[in-house]
């Protein structure tokens, strides 16, 4: 059985209305009882349509992600989401990431543009392999999206039109 999820995009963020705003009322997170967290949304109504290949790892062999691209157009997916890998100021995200091989990716301080806090941290991001991954997906007959709200906006797109 599938239900029609209700989004819409705005300043670049998907926003999916589940219950309600959360305490910080940045509308951008929803809640059902006051705690914070990830909305209640079966999650293979919104994987059933795209894969996220997010953030891209250092420490995992572009082979892995050749793998996950190939059963994703098997299972006729219609695109892939990727997107680099960000660290707040105490390293939560990259712990459990070899020290080394993390620091050979390139990376810079910015605003995380798809928080709505609006936090600076540091983001990890080889260009060049993102491109590696893009043009691997592309071959395999995937398409690339480098944030959830492109991949909505081409719902939205295609419910407008239907």
């Amino acid at each position: 059985m599938h239900r029609q999820i209700l989004f819409k995009v705005e300043r670049q963020r998907v926003l999916v209305p589940v219950g309600v705003p959360c305490p910080f009322g940045c509308r951008y997170c929803y809640t059902r009882g006051g705690e914070v967290g990830l909305a209640h949304v079966d999650a293979s109504e919104i994987l059933s349509r795209f894969r996220t290949v997010r953030p891209v790892l250092p420490h995992i062999a572009d082979e892995e992600y050749e793998r996950i691209v190939i059963e994703g157009v098997k299972a006729s997916c219609d695109g892939f989401i990727l997107g680099p890998l960000y660290a707040d100021d105490r390293g939560q995200f990259v712990r459990g990431l070899p020290p080394e091989i993390l620091a050979a990716v390139p990376h810079r301080r910015c605003t995380v543009s798809w928080s709505a806090h609006a936090p600076v941290w540091t983001r990890y991001e080889d260009e060049a392999r993102m491109q590696r991954l893009t043009a691997m997906i592309e071959e395999h007959g995937g398409r690339v999206f480098l944030s959830s709200a492109d991949a909505m906006a081409l719902v939205s797109r295609e419910r407008t039109a239907a």
